[in-house]
């Protein structure tokens, strides 16, 4: 799996998912790390399964952080020497 994965992974999850663990993410975003790729976990507090759907407090400092994340790794880079 993870020698196919180039780009930077940011998992995203919520502390309270009764159903799948948090440790799964954070295990997932270990192996990427190992094979060199970047990755976080970012687990939300308070946040159920489905918090993006049903928990708006949540969702949005979820989306937040994404936001964040993507404008770190997908902001062009200014041309070199200028």
């Amino acid at each position: 799996m993870s020698e196919a994965i180039r780009a930077p992974v940011l998992f995203v999850h919520g502390a309270k998912d009764t159903l799948l663990p948090a440790e799964e993410s954070e295990r997932m975003a270990e192996r990427l790390k190992a094979a060199g790729v970047t990755a976080e976990v970012l687990v939300v507090p308070d946040a159920k399964r489905f918090f993006n759907f049903r928990q708006p407090q949540q969702a949005t400092a979820a989306w937040q952080a994404t936001l964040a994340w993507l404008d770190r790794y997908l902001r062009p880079m200014p041309p070199a020497g200028g």
